[in-house]
């Protein structure tokens, strides 16, 4: 009995032993096996600056059939990146996820290799034009690589330090513009897959929003609390809400003014507290195929009872629609089912994902007096124009302008 229960035991370490490997040991990315990019300002020193603007963009990469299918990538997004940075100026771009297939040193190649024009790159000899980065893992980097080596290798000094020569996914940049200085919160919400790092970051969290030296803060984070692309959970894991608790328990009264986040392939602004309260701004489409858009739904996983797209934010992209379907012509049922009418009466309005995709980039302006956001919109002939432009202000909350002012 006893040569039993020992063999039953040996039997049992060597199955744990297995299991914690295989969750444990990521396809180790060497540094030198990757294109690094330069990333903007690092967890320490602020920038200092008369204004701060940057692009907000979710994923550049081709979707096709199959998880390892990728077909031509939207180009043409980047390249209205690069000439946007020259007529506006960007003092970095800010990526939100969907970066490569899995983590592979192929793949993040690939990734350079797509972004060579617009990202300045640490080996590159003539980074004349192009731009700093942020960014945060969306889920595909962390496949293979829960350690996230390729990620850190690839955005190196991103990240706060957290020993062991392990990469985190969560940091800090702050930047003084005027009199004012805003923070720059860097989090990760892949709670399951970061593991002990959850804690960690929980940990780390209240002291990065109770030390008292800033003024109004932006979150960004790959998971969005709250979303109006259909099928798409909100909050998943309860990540974000808690990252948010933490933060109004902790941060100074007010200063929480934008949440950005990657996930679903859609770009939405959404006011779920009101014109007074932080906006969510979602990019996580620059060009992919994307879910079908809610106008409206119920956000109790979310904490919220009802939210909607924000009003005039809908109005533009009713507008744009009605421009699209006659230019594409939209069958009659697509249109119905965007103006909740027909067949379709009774039913939410939304914006079929298949016919009318919601892609572009978010122009962010932080000056003196506030901060800008302006949407960039992809049309289907691969054009991009203004779509929509809404700015906050120290005496006021959100209010929507008219664009090209």
């Amino acid at each position: 009995m006893r040569l039993v229960r020992s063999l039953l035991l040996a039997t049992l370490a060597v199955g744990a032993t297995v299991l914690i490997s295989s969750d444990q040991v990521s396809h180790a990315i060497k540094p030198d096996k990757v294109t690094a990019l330069e990333v903007y300002a690092k967890d320490g020193k602020p920038v200092e600056d008369k204004r701060l603007q940057f692009a907000v963009v979710g994923s550049t990469r081709g979707i096709g059939a199959g998880a390892q299918a990728e077909p031509k990538p939207p180009l043409d997004i980047i390249a209205d990146l690069r000439t946007q940075a020259a007529v506006r100026g960007l003092d970095f771009v800010l990526l939100t996820g969907g970066y490569t297939r899995r983590s592979t040193p192929d793949e993040w190649n690939r990734f350079a290799r797509r972004w060579k024009d617009v990202l300045q790159m640490r080996l590159q000899s003539d980074n004349k034009g192009r731009k700093h980065v942020l960014a945060v893992p969306g889920d595909a980097e962390i496949l293979g690589d829960r350690k996230l080596t390729g990620f850190g290798a690839v955005f190196p000094g991103s990240s706060a330090g957290i020993g062991f020569n392990r990469n985190a996914s969560w940091g800090k940049v702050d930047a003084v513009v005027g009199k004012t200085r805003w923070r720059i919160l860097l989090l990760d919400t892949h709670q399951k897959a970061m593991g002990s790092r959850w804690k960690e970051q929980l940990f780390w969290l209240p002291k990065a929003v109770s030390d008292g030296e800033f003024d109004k803060l932006i979150v960004v984070m790959p998971d969005p609390r709250v979303t109006m692309a259909e099928n798409t959970k909100m909050d998943p894991g309860d990540g974000p809400s808690q990252m948010i608790d933490i933060i109004e328990e902790y941060a100074p009264l007010n200063a929480l003014t934008l949440v950005v986040s990657g996930g679903p392939s859609t770009n939405e602004i959404l006011l779920p507290t009101g014109a007074f309260g932080e906006a969510y701004l979602v990019a996580g489409n620059a060009g992919i195929g994307g879910p079908t858009l809610l106008q409206a739904t119920a956000a109790d996983e979310a904490g919220y009872k009802d939210v909607g797209l924000e009003p005039l934010y809908t109005v533009a992209l009713m507008k744009e629609f009605d421009h699209q379907a006659e230019t594409e012509s939209f069958r009659e049922d697509i249109i119905d089912k965007a103006k909740s009418r027909g067949n379709w009466e009774t039913y939410t309005p939304r914006f079929d994902g298949d016919a009318f995709p919601v892609q572009g980039w978010w122009h962010v302006t932080v000056d003196p007096k506030g901060i800008e956001l302006i949407f960039r919109m992809r049309r289907p002939d691969g054009t991009l124009h203004d779509l929509y432009r809404t700015r906050r202000e120290d005496r006021g909350g959100w209010k929507v302008l008219p664009v090209g002012d």
